[in-house]
């Protein structure tokens, strides 16, 4: 924002700054997504489960994450997902599992 503001004081338009803030946010998600998006099915046990103890990481697991990570990533792929068009663009998707069906919960 800074740099945007000495680009004002240069004379340049507000909208044309804005533009290029707008064309390097498009350009960053395509790379983004091009480069470090990884495939679910390239994933391994191990990366999940190291994903899992991350975010669980707290003084209150501590020792036990192992535990914790795996029992998270083992609910996790007991439930498999119908994915469709919408998922890929961040709809949601449908689960597959017992009692998931219409009238579960």
């Amino acid at each position: 924002l800074r740099r945007g503001n000495d680009l004002v004081k240069n004379g340049i338009h507000p909208t044309t700054i804005i533009s290029g803030y707008r064309t390097a946010l498009k350009a960053a998600v395509s790379y983004l997504k091009k480069q470090m998006v990884m495939n679910v099915s390239e994933l391994n046990d191990d990366h999940l489960i190291q994903a899992a103890k991350t975010s669980m990481s707290s003084k209150i697991i501590g020792k036990e994450s192992d535990f914790f990570a795996r029992l998270a990533v083992d609910a996790v792929k007991s439930v498999k997902m119908k994915s469709s068009a919408a998922d890929v663009a961040g709809a949601g998707a449908t689960a597959d599992a017992p009692g998931a069906g219409a009238g579960a919960g």
